[in-house]
Formats: C-alpha cells, sequence, structure tokens
C-alpha cells in the first residue's frame, strides 16, 4: 500500500440474497482526487459505508492507512437537530483535536461558507443549502486524510454548487487530503478526479478506470482530453442504459 491511503480488494456485499457488488478492486493514493461513476442503485454508497466502518463487506478486503482519519459527507445532510450550528461541530471535532484548533477551523469553515452568523441556529432553521453546507464542513471540521463525497452538491444551486466545489479543491490543495466523490455528474468527475471509476449496473463491479494528469485548476469541459473522456463515460451510460 505504498503511498495509498485506501486500497479495495475484490469486495463483494449481498442484502437478502441480492448481490450488490461484485468483485470491486481500486485504490486511492495520497493526495489524489477519485471519483465513482454508475447507474442508480449500482452500489456506489454501499461502497462508501463499508470504506467508512458503517457496514462490512461479504468478501474482499478494504484497507486504510493506518491511522487516517475518514470523513464522511452523505447525500442528505444528517444533522444532530438538537444541537446548535457550531454544537453540530464541536461534537466531531471534540475526539481528535485540541479547544484550540478546532475553534480556529470552525471559524474558518463557517466564514467561508457564510454560516459565521448563523453559528447559534438550529437545523431546523436553515435552508436546504445551508444544512449541506453544514454538512460539507462538518466533515472538514475534523481535518480528514480522506474525505468521502456522496454526492455532495445535489441539494445546492449552481452558484452554490461552484463556490463548494472551490472552496473543496482548497482545502484539498491546502491539507494534502484525499478525495473520493461519487457523483452523477460525468462533468463534474472529469473536472475534479485524477481517476474516475465507472461501474456497471448491479452487481457493480468496476468496467472501466480513466485517468487524468492535467491539474484540477487548469482543466475546461472544452479540453479535448476531458472532453473525449466525458463522451466515452455517455456512451457507457448509454450502452448500460440500453440493457
Amino acid at each position: 500500500m505504498e503511498n495509498r491511503v485506501l486500497e479495495i480488494t475484490g469486495v463483494k456485499k449481498v442484502y437478502d440474497s441480492l448481490e450488490v457488488l461484485e468483485d470491486i478492486s481500486l485504490y486511492l493514493k495520497q493526495g489524489e482526487i477519485a471519483s465513482l461513476l454508475g447507474p442508480s442503485g449500482c452500489g456506489k454508497t454501499t461502497l462508501f459505508r463499508m470504506v467508512a466502518g458503517l457496514t462490512k463487506p461479504d468478501g474482499g478486503k478494504i484497507i486504510l492507512k493506518p491511522g487516517s482519519r475518514v470523513g464522511y459527507v452523505f447525500q442528505e445532510p444528517r444533522l444532530l437537530p438538537w444541537k446548535t450550528v457550531e454544537e453540530n461541530l464541536v461534537f466531531v471535532q471534540q475526539n481528535y483535536l485540541g479547544e484550540e484548533e478546532a475553534r480556529f477551523i470552525r471559524e474558518e469553515l463557517l466564514t467561508a461558507t457564510g454560516l459565521l452568523d448563523f453559528k447559534d441556529h438550529y437545523p431546523a432553521q436553515l435552508s436546504g443549502g445551508m444544512k449541506q453546507r453544514l454538512e460539507l464542513i462538518r466533515a472538514l471540521s475534523i481535518k480528514p486524510d480522506l474525505l468521502l463525497l456522496d454526492e455532495p452538491f445535489k441539494s445546492v444551486d449552481t452558484h452554490l454548487k461552484i463556490k463548494l466545489r472551490e472552496m473543496i479543491l482548497n482545502f484539498w490543495k491546502e491539507e494534502g487530503l484525499s478525495l473520493f466523490l461519487i457523483t452523477h455528474d460525468p462533468e463534474e468527475a472529469v473536472l475534479m478526479a485524477d481517476r474516475i471509476y465507472l461501474l456497471s449496473d448491479k452487481p457493480g463491479r468496476v468496467i472501466k478506470t480513466l485517468e487524468f494528469n492535467k491539474p484540477q485548476q487548469q482543466r475546461t469541459i472544452k479540453d479535448e482530453e476531458l472532453y473525449s473522456a466525458l463522451e466515452e463515460i455517455i456512451n457507457i451510460f448509454m450502452e448500460l442504459n440500453g440493457k
């Protein structure tokens, strides 16, 4: 596992005799961004839940670099309704960071997402987009080595989506963490990921791996390599949907 923060080998998962994942093997190097693309129901979230230790595989191995700290941004916010915005952050930070460092990171993240003035509000008092921003910075607030992003921009508008994506990439660059992203948007994947894993319909398995070397800040969908990759992904999806 030299320089690898995550290695998955031959993983499978079965629910009620239904095989959801079949022989999944992939890896993520320290400091990389990888993306999972695949049809709905192919097991992407299930794989993330196994990486996060929320459920166990029925075969194969999931190996995290020893001492790695994992943050998880869920599709829908899973905030504690009885705690304020700031208290939600304190709750996850207390097992990882000292008080002074934790406070500095909270203020930095709340300011970056426009939530500082709402730090004493409860989740029920926030809009859907604000809740998703809080879900994101809650995962970032523990200074993770590996950040799992399960469709993190699903419930936000385009303008906020761009801002959050920039914030994530800035945090990634500054902190040197690894990002693992689930998205249904091929364009988002080619703009962000160093490596894209395409999964088949269930049982999910890796059917194609695409790699990119161009720095994220230099990427544009008009780039010939990225546009070609986007076309290939779309064609594969069309074939899967046609089955």
